[in-house]
């Protein structure tokens, strides 16, 4: 069984899952095909579909049927994934990627009991709350159904991890390619998710507001694009606008490119136009971490940015906009790992001022 990368008609990708014999997984394939419909980011449809890869493998190989999984068989599958090793010996999966792919079969088996009509018990069960209504996206009270409680992640493997400014400052060191130092001073300095940056075209830059605009677009080449649908300005510092305007004249004068962070550095000339990949991100990041045994992921950019944002003080409505969250209250619910004195000096400075 295997993940394919598919190009449609609209120049956007999505991704679908293969059986050893070259035929399409229908199961799975319908569900990746609901989440296309849906709007999902193509690497969340990729994230979905490898997930979903493992898990029917590790079904095939136990003779169990995907309609007919019990909470015992979903257990010993959680245990599967805690104790797998790398060659190394480490842990092949960490807590985040554990949680992932369990809700990815949560969401699987939400698919199918609202779109095929397969109730799953007992491994599904209700609950009710105020949400996004799951099929016509009014926000309403709605019935919803989730994977049981018991395999949920804990609270003490929520702490989000951030990057600490020693190691942030090794990386930059440590790079020798001057736009790869400007990618990761972008996120450090604006908090964007690692989409966001890599869809990111020379005309989105505003140099006489200071800002960049980011925008929602389906047809980027690398697979990647902005979750929000909306498209929304956010603020970066001068000096890397002075590093930008410097990467153009010395790095990238020679190449008529669209998009801002491109292979320029590429042998082949004809390939230099294109917008760099997450995965070389990911892959140069891992490099690093091999090198130094300093751990960072794109991500955890964004996480260090709200942290430090909200421990110096900066309004929390304002980090929110910066973010692309909704409200600020989707960015107190998701950095609940700021200590309660951080939190509490916050929310009073933003209500003092609105008195």
């Amino acid at each position: 069984m295997k993940v394919e990368k598919l190009s449609k008609a609209d120049k956007s990708v999505s991704y679908r899952v293969y059986q050893s014999d070259g035929l399409p997984q229908d199961i799975i394939n319908g569900f990746l095909r609901n989440r296309d419909n849906r709007g999902y980011a193509p690497l969340t449809i990729k994230s979905h579909a490898i997930d979903l890869k493992e898990f029917f493998i590790w079904l095939s190989v136990n003779n169990i049927d995907w309609s007919d999984v019990s909470l015992s068989d979903l257990e010993d599958y959680l245990s599967y994934l805690s104790y797998q090793s790398k060659s190394n010996g480490k842990p092949k999966n960490s807590n985040s990627s554990i949680r992932r792919k369990i809700s990815s079969i949560n969401s699987f088996y939400r698919y199918q009991t609202f779109y095929s009509g397969i109730f799953v018990s007992p491994l599904i069960v209700k609950r009710y709350y105020k949400q996004r209504a799951f099929l016509t996206g009014e926000p309403r009270k709605h019935e919803q159904y989730s994977v049981i409680e018991g395999i949920r992640k804990t609270s003490s493997e929520n702490n989000i991890k951030v990057i600490d400014e020693q190691e942030y400052k090794q990386l930059l060191s440590w790079l020798v390619k001057s736009r790869d130092k400007l990618f990761f001073t972008l996120l450090w300095e604006t908090g964007l998710r690692v989409g966001q940056a890599l869809q990111l075209k020379h005309v989105d830059i505003n140099y006489q507001e200071g800002s960049i605009d980011v925008v929602y677009r389906k047809d980027n080449p690398n697979g990647v694009y902005s979750k929000n649908k909306q498209t929304y300005k956010v603020f970066t510092p001068l000096f890397w606008l002075r590093e930008y305007t410097n990467y153009l004249i010395e790095d990238s004068d020679d190449y008529n490119t669209e998009y801002l962070f491109c292979s320029i550095y590429n042998r082949d000339r004809n390939a230099r136009d294109k917008p760099i990949s997450y995965e070389y991100y990911k892959n140069l990041l891992n490099k690093f971490e091999h090198e130094t045994g300093i751990h960072i992921t794109c991500h955890m950019f964004r996480h260090t940015f709200v942290t430090r944002s909200m421990r110096n003080k900066v309004p929390i409505d304002y980090i929110s906009r910066q973010v692309g969250h909704k409200s600020a209250v989707t960015t107190q619910k998701i950095y609940e790992h700021l200590n309660v004195d951080d939190l509490r000096e916050v929310l009073e400075r933003d209500d003092d001022k609105k008195q």
